[in-house]
């Protein structure tokens, strides 16, 4: 504010000086035209009203031409005209506002110094004097009523905890609990750590008057899943929440979308804990392991027999996420996981659950890896998640029973001997 008034007294210093040398002619009316002119420019440039001006907009909804008369002529378009710096003695319009030559040259000015958007695009070299639709469409927005200054819209997203594995209604007291969760942000992809997000798990009562853990998950990059171990509470007398928080923990994710815009997932389960009825559940058991050679392609394979004994199904052989695989441990520390099939050699399909004493076959492709062939020992682990380590997916009635042991002579496929 007060750089504009500088500026203003500046230009009425600079103009009342060299008038009296210009010409007689000027009147002191003209010169404050010019101070208002200057004011009003200036205030254009700073983003705000010059000191004693008004605010002024008009919406111009009709075309104007040479002889047109009313309000639209006098003061709209002639305001409009003026802010834009071309100069219409204000009392001759005010005593007669009609759109005459002197205003159709104002307006002709108006459209030569908007040309790329008045007359080039209507296919014309010189202005008309005519207030158009181009030339109404380019005044109303600058000065028109409707005009707004675009605000950016933050950026927001909504965090997603779209899986979590290992849940179950009832726990034993003190027993190991491993989640695997996966967190997306709204566009799908994964939230990763690397990108600074985070992923915290708790439990409390169910009246949320006591935490029995916080527990931060672990991110693994390889499967895109967040891991968490937790160990459940023995008292058997409450229910208790479980609850998995899903945010952004860094500026790595919080410039992605712009500082401060951000939202957190909240998901909550309710659990018991106590004793399991382990009547009605499966109990996966690794009945056989042997070699043999893919029926469809000729590839040399390592298989396992699994066989469900107990009294009930298992849940979806493949879930989306991967619910249970048999992994085999090779030589040199490596791992394979395989494919079911029944025993006619048909793939096990997705949603497939493995009934009471029904058997299945899981393959495993056998890669070269530069081991020679010969004779390794082998284990299979009939109960284990497909990218990470061993780990009883499966609530079964046995769970000491899902591994099998055995010397076979491997035949790898282009191995080097």
């Amino acid at each position: 504010m007060k750089i504009t008034k500088f500026l203003a007294v500046s230009a009425l210093a600079l103009v009342l000086f060299v008038a009296p040398l210009a010409t007689n002619a000027q009147t002191i009316q003209d010169l404050m035209a010019q101070i208002t002119r200057l004011q009003a420019q200036l205030a254009q440039l700073q983003g705000q009203s010059s000191p004693g001006m008004t605010p002024w907009c008009h919406t111009f909804n009709q075309n104007l031409g040479v002889g047109a008369r009313g309000d639209e002529v006098y003061p709209n378009l002639r305001n409009a005209l003026y802010y834009e710096g071309f100069q219409l003695d204000k009392e001759i319009f005010a005593n007669n506002p009609v759109y005459d030559e002197t205003m159709a040259a104002a307006v002709s000015k108006f459209q030569n110094k908007y040309r790329d958007e008045i007359l080039t695009p209507n296919g014309l070299d010189a202005p008309t004097g005519y207030f158009g639709p181009s030339s109404r469409a380019k005044m109303n927005r600058l000065s028109g009523c409707n005009v707004k200054v675009p605000v950016p819209t933050p950026k927001t997203y909504k965090l997603i905890i779209s899986s979590v594995d290992g849940l179950k209604d009832r726990y034993l007291p003190g027993e190991a609990v491993q989640l695997l969760i996966k967190g997306l942000e709204n566009d799908g992809t994964t939230a990763e750590a690397g990108e600074g997000f985070h992923i915290q798990v708790s439990v409390y009562d169910s009246s949320r008057t006591k935490t029995y853990s916080g527990t931060n998950a672990v991110y693994d990059n390889t499967s895109g899943w967040w891991r968490v171990d937790f160990i459940s509470p023995t008292d058997k007398s409450v229910s208790y929440d479980l609850e998995i928080i899903l945010y952004c923990a860094n500026s790595n994710c919080k410039s992605k979308y712009g500082q401060g815009y951000y939202d957190q997932a909240i998901n909550s389960y309710r659990f018991d804990v106590g004793a399991s009825d382990n009547s009605s559940k499966p109990d996966l058991v690794v009945k056989d392991l042997y070699t043999d050679v893919d029926p469809d392609n000729g590839y040399n394979e390592i298989v396992a027999k699994v066989c469900n004994e107990g009294e009930g199904a298992t849940p979806s052989y493949l879930t989306p996420t991967g619910y249970f695989y048999t992994q085999f441990l090779l030589p040199n520390n490596i791992t394979q996981h395989g494919s079911a099939y029944n025993s006619d050699h048909r793939h096990l399909g997705q949603n497939y659950s493995v009934q009471p004493r029904e058997c299945f076959y899981e393959r495993a492709y056998l890669s070269g890896w530069g081991i020679p062939d010969g004779r390794y020992n082998v284990t299979a682990n009939a109960d284990t998640h497909r990218t990470l380590v061993y780990n009883n997916r499966v609530e079964e009635s046995k769970e000491n029973n899902n591994t099998l042991t055995k010397n076979l002579y491997l035949t790898f496929n282009n191995a080097s001997n």
